[in-house]
Order: C-alpha cells, then structure tokens, then sequence
C-alpha cells in the first residue's frame, strides 16, 4: 500500500545515497522515471495523480537530480537503475510496472535488461532507446556544460542570466506543439532544475547517454524476451525522434507494442493521459509469451 501522505516528500537511501520519492494511490505497483534535466515535480504535476486512481505510483528523483543524492559514476544508466530498483525494494515495492519518459526510459530499460525478472511491465514513453547517428544531440549548451573546467563556469552563470521569458522558450521547446499546463513550472520547482551542480550533472549524463545505450541495445532481444512493453511516442515529437528510437526499437523487440500520437510532441504523459493509461491497462492484462 501506499504512503498516505501522497504530496510529501520522503526519502530512502541505498548504497549510502538518498533518494527523493513520492508515492500515491493504490493497486498494483508502478515505478516512475523521469526525463532530462527535471524532477519528480514533472509527473507529480498532474500524470502521477491520473495513475494513482488505479496504482500505487511512486515517482522518484532519479540520481544526481532533484533533491536526490549521487554517486561517482551518476552518469550511467545501469547505476541509476540499480539504484532505483534497490530503492523501490527498500520502500517494498516488488515486480513493478516501471515508466520511462524520455531519458527515463533509457534508464527503465537498463533496469530490464540488467534485471528483467523484477518488472511486471515497460512503459516507454517519447523514450530514448537507440543510438543515434547524428554528432552530438544533446544541444550545443549541454556539450559546454559537460566540459570539466568550462562546464562548471557555465553552469554557475546561466540561472543568473535565466530569466522568466527564457525559462517559458525552454517549456515551450519542451512541449512543442502543444503547451505545459497551468502551474507545471512550480511544480517542477525552478530553484532545483536551475541549479548550477544539476545544470551540471544533467549535461554529464546527456553526453555519457549514446554510449551507455550502446551497452543495452545487443541485450534487448534475449533479455526482453519475457517483458510486456508498450511504447507511445509522439510523431511531432523533435527532441527524441519516433523514427530513431521506438519505430526501431519496435522491430528489434517485435512484441512491444507501438503507439504513434499524431501530432504530439515530447510530453505525452501531460497532453494525452488517457493513451498512457490505456496502455498501463493493457500492461495489466495476461500476457501470452513470444515465441
């Protein structure tokens, strides 16, 4: 059962690190990780609540963000699952469901890839899952912030130099074309996403994630094989491309199910809950083994 105090702030630690969750609601369970560059405060704004009328949701801050600790190597993705996984044991969650938005869900993957028999379901979401071929691809900010010396500098100056009107150019980059809803910003908590250590790590993790992902391709086919997966992706969405990540990721893992939202951008969980839980529904349903 979940914790009643749904809107609180709790922590749990592992291997030494606390981690930030939030958990709401009743049924069976469902773990969420979140994208890039935010906090739990993205699905605790609105899509966590609609979950919660038939799960119990915990949404965590994913290591290195939020008001979550982290360790050396915060950067990979199979030390962020794992993490993730021990934290939500710890807090006794068992077999969840687990959610990945965007960056997240190259994280849910990892978990289930590294771990498959401890997820009753994968549900991807605008989900980066595939190598890309283009040089860089995490934005030409993120590259500077990377850097050891330089990066540090930047990321001490830009939430100085942030003001309201450059903050609503980035959500509206986020949620093109459709907008965040009312108060989404305040629950994300400005003072955590423009922080220069978070700034930071954020950067460090982009640039680290091809190479992660790399790791975790070869491994989907076998290690998948047993895993109930359904993937929406939105065909407007130009910051994880559909045709890159799940249209790919579909063929090598033929069943996953896809489905493709016309004209939704990159916040599917925000602009069009009931696809996410229609297919938390279908997830929920027996499902027969591939052959």
């Amino acid at each position: 059962m979940a914790d009643d105090a749904a809107d609180t702030d709790r922590f749990v630690e592992v291997s030494g690190l606390r981690l930030r969750y939030r958990r709401m609601g009743q049924g069976a369970p469902v773990v969420v990780i979140h994208g890039a560059g935010g906090n739990l405060g993205d699905w605790t704004a609105g899509p966590a609540q609609a979950i919660a009328t038939g799960f119990d949701v915990t949404v965590f801050d994913r290591p290195g963000l939020g008001m979550s600790g982290w360790p050396e190597d915060y950067a990979d993705i199979f030390t962020q699952a794992r993490l993730l996984r021990s934290a939500s044991e710890a807090i006794g969650i068992r077999n969840p469901i687990v959610i990945g938005h965007s960056y997240g869900g190259a994280v849910a993957l990892a978990w289930a890839v590294d771990s498959p028999q401890t997820v009753s379901g994968l549900l991807l979401i605008a989900a980066v899952s595939e190598v890309w071929s283009t040089p860089g691809g995490i934005g030409a900010l993120n590259q500077v912030m990377a850097v050891p010396v330089a990066g540090s500098a930047v990321a001490w100056i830009l939430p100085r130099l942030a003001t309201p009107a450059y903050v609503s150019r980035r959500l509206d980059e986020v949620f093109w074309p459709q907008s965040a809803p009312p108060g989404y910003l305040d629950d994300l908590n400005p003072a955590l996403i423009l922080n220069a250590g978070t700034l930071r790590r954020n950067a460090v993790q982009l640039l680290n994630l091809k190479a992660q992902v790399a790791r975790a391709v070869p491994r989907y086919q076998d290690a998948l094989r047993m895993v109930p997966i359904e993937l929406l992706h939105g065909t407007a969405d130009r910051i994880v491309s559909p045709a890159i990540h799940s249209q790919v990721f579909a063929e090598q893992v033929p069943h996953a199910r896809l489905t493709l939202l016309p004209g939704i951008g990159h916040m599917p969980h925000h602009v069009a809950p009931e696809e996410m839980l229609a297919a938390l529904d279908r997830l929920t349903r027996p499902h027969a083994p591939p052959l």
